[in-house]
Parts: C-alpha cells; structure tokens; sequence
C-alpha cells in the first residue's frame, strides 16, 4: 500500500510535460470517480493530446460528459471511440443512451441493434432497446425484448418491472402480479408493491391489494401514495374508519393534497358526519378550486 501510494504522489508531482498518457488517464478515472467530472474531462484530454489513437481514452472522456449531461460532446467521443475500435461494445452502448436521451430514438435503435450484433447475449442492450420500442408505442417489440431479455438473465429486476407495466397497460393483471412478484423477489421495493396492489385492483381482489399497500408503507412511510391507494381499498370493502385514518394520514403528509380531503369529506358523509364532512369538502375545494362541482354535488 505505501507504495502505491508513494507512487501516485510521485506521479501527481511529476511535471506536465514528463507525464505519461496513463499518468494523466488514472488521474482523469480518479476525477470521474469522485464525480469531479469537469477534471476527468481536462485530464483525459491532456491523455488524449499524447495519445490520439486511444478509442479507450475517447470512451472514457465520453463517460464523463455523459455524466454532466452534455449529451453531445459524449456522442462524439463515442463516435471516435467507435472509429478507432469498431467492436467497442461499451462505446456504442453508451451513444445508444445519448440518443435515446436525446429523443433520436432511430439512432439509438442502430446502436443497440450494433451492440447486440456483436454479442446476442448482451441483455442490457436489449432491454433498453425495448425502452426504445416501447416509447414509439410499439408494445409488442418492447415485450418482446423485455422477454428476451429476461430469458438471457433471469434476474433482470427492470426487465420485470417494464414488461409488467406493460402487461398492466394491456389488462393482463395475472402476468404483471407475477412480473412484479419477481422484482420484488429479487429487491423488495415500495413502488413495485405499489404496482402489484395496484394489479390486484384490476382483479378486484382488496384483501391482497391492501396488504402490499401496507408493505408499501412499511418501506417508505414518508410516501402518501401507499396510504392514498390503501385508504381507496378499505373503502371498497366498506371499511369506512380505517380509510378515513389512512386519508388522515396522507393530510398529515401532504396538507395540500386536495383530492385527500376529498376523498375523506366523501368518506364522513357516508358514516353520517357531515360537519366534518362539509369541512374537508370545502378544504379540497380551496385547495384545488376545478374540485368545487363536485364538492357541490356532495
């Protein structure tokens, strides 16, 4: 360790103009690990100066404008990236994301398609030009892929969540509570309790949707949605107290939150409170004045 460490001093104290390509290079990956990225740029470009014909130096500087953003000086790092090493997977993956960013979603298509030339099994790439299909509204190819993608690795947890959006889209609540059970066995996480609650509304089923609502909250109890979605499912039941405390709840997280004390003032009203009813109404409708019809109607 110590002489590593002697050695990276050494090389951080050499001067300019004896320093090597790989000298300025580690510097530049070090810079881009800290997220120092406007270093890591200066840095790779004085690597790049000693050595111009590096597709690996190219790539890592498009890394770091990837980074801050700047979509377009990462695509032409990339490209000479990609001119010096036609086979540099990495670098026509990463132009693939720029232009997908970018909105140039042919282009993005033509380096996926590249990327997945080169290696069949690069599920990664497939998956995220099924992102690409599926924001031109062609769902059957993004299903597709997500499919493909997730035969490649079984355990690819966005794979599961994009294709069981989809599915949900399509009202197939049996393939997207499963797609979604799988994601959450993977990585249990609130939002996709949320997307299988929700899929089990779709089959009416409250009981099983309530209790992935109460996971949701048990995971992130900061979050109103979980207590918002619970509250609409104890209602369905006829479970007026508990609905109207989980929509107190969500008042007490979001006091802005108009559509809450809608819900609530209409929860009230049918357990026969109507002054606490009366004012919850009115709340929604200062809160959110295109709410004051259907206040009136209550």
């Amino acid at each position: 360790m110590r002489a590593f460490l002697l050695g990276v001093l050494l090389a951080l104290s050499t001067p300019l103009w004896s320093q090597s390509a790989e000298d300025f290079s580690y510097r530049a990956f070090m810079d881009f690990l800290s997220k120092n990225y406007d270093k890591s740029i200066e840095e790779y470009t004085q690597a790049i100066r000693l050595k111009p014909n590096s597709a690996d130096l190219f790539f890592g500087r498009g890394q770091a404008y990837y980074s801050k953003a700047d979509y377009d000086s990462a695509i032409r790092d990339y490209s000479e990236a990609i001119r010096l090493n036609p086979k540099l997977e990495a670098a026509l993956h990463e132009r693939g994301e720029c232009y997908q960013l970018k909105g140039d979603y042919e282009r993005a298509l033509k380096d996926y398609a590249e990327v997945i030339r080169l290696n069949p099994d690069e599920a990664m790439a497939i998956y995220d030009r099924g992102t690409v299909r599926e924001a031109q509204q062609d769902a059957e190819a993004a299903l597709k892929d997500y499919s493909e993608a997730i035969r490649i690795f079984p355990d690819y947890r966005e794979a599961y969540i994009a294709r069981g959006r989809l599915y949900v889209i399509r009202g197939d609540n049996d393939k997207a509570i499963e797609d979604f059970s799988q994601a959450i066995r993977i990585m249990p996480d609130e939002e996709e309790f949320l997307a299988r609650g929700a899929a089990y509304d779709g089959k009416h089923d409250y009981d099983k949707a309530i209790l992935d609502f109460t996971e949701a909250i048990k995971l992130k109890p900061d979050d109103a949605l979980g207590f918002k979605n619970r509250a609409l499912d104890y209602s369905r039941k006829g479970d007026l107290d508990h609905g109207i405390q989980d929509l107190t709840q969500v008042t007490r997280l979001d006091p802005t939150d108009a559509r809450a004390f809608l819900l609530r003032g209409m929860m009230l009203r049918r357990k026969g409170d109507n002054v606490r009813a009366r004012k919850d109404l009115n709340e929604a409708a200062r809160l959110n004045p295109t709410l004051k019809e259907k206040v009136q109607d209550e």
